[in-house]
C-alpha cells in the first residue's frame, strides 16, 4: 500500500485560530479533529472515542503543540477530509456483497484514537460526529472521506437535548 495523504481534500475553508490544550499529540498518519473543552478555558482538544461535540480540523502537520499554542483550525462543515479507518469496513454505494445493500456511504461514524492515530470507528456509532461521503474502494479499507456532522458542530449534545 502506498502512503496516503490524510486530512483536508476539498471544499470551502473557514480558518480560525484556536489555542491548544496540553499534551495533544498529532500523528502524521492521523486525522486532526478537535473540540473546545469547556472545562479547560475552551482550549482545543483532540476528539476521542465518542466525543460529544466537534469544532474543526487542525491545519497542522505532525506536532505536539505547547499548551496555549495557536494553531489554525478549519471549521467549515462543508470541507471533506480523508481519514484512516481505525475499526470497521467501508462499503461503497450500491454494495450488495452480502445479498443486501450494506453501504456505509451517508452513515455517521465516531472518532477514535488507536495507537496514537485518530481515525474513524465504523463499527460502533455513539454520537456520530462525522458523516461518511466516500472511501477506499480498493479493498485495502485504509480510509474514509468524511464531513463534520452539521448538527454536532461546536455543540454539547447533552445540553442540546435538555
Amino acid at each position: 500500500m502506498t502512503d496516503l495523504k490524510y486530512g483536508y481534500r476539498h471544499g470551502p475553508k473557514v480558518p480560525v485560530v484556536v489555542r491548544m490544550a496540553a499534551a495533544q499529540a498529532v500523528a502524521a498518519r492521523s486525522s486532526r479533529f478537535v473540540f473546545l473543552d469547556t472545562s479547560n478555558d475552551n482550549f482545543a482538544t483532540l476528539n476521542i472515542n465518542a466525543s460529544a461535540r466537534i469544532f474543526g480540523h487542525l491545519q497542522t502537520s505532525e506536532d505536539t503543540p505547547a499548551e496555549g499554542a495557536e494553531v489554525v483550525c478549519n471549521i467549515s462543515k462543508e470541507s471533506v477530509y480523508r481519514i484512516p479507518i481505525n475499526a470497521g469496513v467501508y462499503a461503497a454505494q450500491g454494495d450488495t456483497s452480502n445479498g443486501a445493500n450494506t453501504s456505509t456511504f451517508g452513515d455517521t461514524c465516531d472518532i477514535t484514537i488507536l495507537a496514537g492515530i485518530q481515525g474513524a470507528d465504523l463499527q460502533t456509532v455513539g454520537v456520530g460526529t462525522l458523516t461518511i461521503v466516500g472511501g477506499d474502494e480498493s479493498g485495502d479499507n485504509a480510509f474514509v472521506d468524511v464531513v463534520i456532522t452539521a448538527g454536532l458542530w461546536a455543540t454539547n449534545v447533552v445540553a442540546d437535548n435538555s
